[in-house]
């Protein structure tokens, strides 16, 4: 992993620390249930991890809110 890949990755877990933790669970969910075959289990970690991402959307939103428009 080369320094610029583990710099932004340090950044975005202390800016956003509830989304990753929840994105690292659903991730790790997710791999143990591809290596047993579990599909509930799958299908947990899949929804933590779309729940992460829209948290990160949406804590990214405030942090950065939307330029007004000049027309």
């Amino acid at each position: 992993m080369n320094y610029l890949w583990h710099h932004m990755l340090r950044q975005v877990y202390r800016r956003y620390p509830v989304p990753s933790v929840i994105l690292t669970m659903g991730i790790m969910e997710m791999a143990i249930a591809g290596a047993n075959g579990r599909w509930p289990l799958l299908t947990i970690g899949g929804g933590m991890t779309v729940a992460a991402l829209g948290l990160y959307n949406q804590q990214r939103r405030r942090w950065y809110p939307e330029k007004p428009r000049l027309d």
